[in-house]
């Protein structure tokens, strides 16, 4: 999963602190202009940051620009083809919570997450990035 980001160490932190992610060394901002001219963003840098979850073998390719003029959208569940990141976590409540101790908001109707009689429940989340992320507990 490659993403872009605003700040890596900023996003860096927050994932670690709200997900456990484990990052690999970042390195400084730096160019190719024959891939920035490939990728339309003539005169771009970036950096790549490279982790994962505990537990799991997704990597994560974490890609920071500079050089290029940004608009930042914060796209709904509800809008056609907006990204979100679905995460099975145990304990609902306490993923929230680390998650806004973290820096990120929930963005569910009502500010918390949605727990039916079985167990089972979700609630719709943001990075510091502004990026959706859906938090899932399965039934009990």
């Amino acid at each position: 999963v490659q993403i872009s980001i605003d700040d890596s160490a900023k996003t860096i932190a927050f994932l670690r602190d709200a997900i456990g992610f484990i990052s690999r060394p970042t390195g400084a901002l730096a160019t190719n202009p024959v891939v920035a001219n490939l990728i339309g963003l003539p005169g771009a840098q970036w950096r790549i940051t490279h982790g994962g979850i505990l537990g799991t073998t997704l990597d994560f390719g974490l890609i920071e620009y500079s050089g290029v003029a940004r608009v930042k959208v914060a796209a709904g569940a509800e809008d056609p083809g907006s990204p979100a990141f679905s995460m099975i976590v145990r304990d609902i409540y306490a993923a929230v919570n680390q998650w806004t101790k973290a820096g990120g908001t929930v963005v569910t109707t009502g500010g918390k997450p949605i727990v039916r009689a079985n167990g089972a429940g979700n609630v719709f989340v943001r990075d510091v990035n502004g990026l959706l992320w859906e938090l899932i507990q399965r039934a009990q």
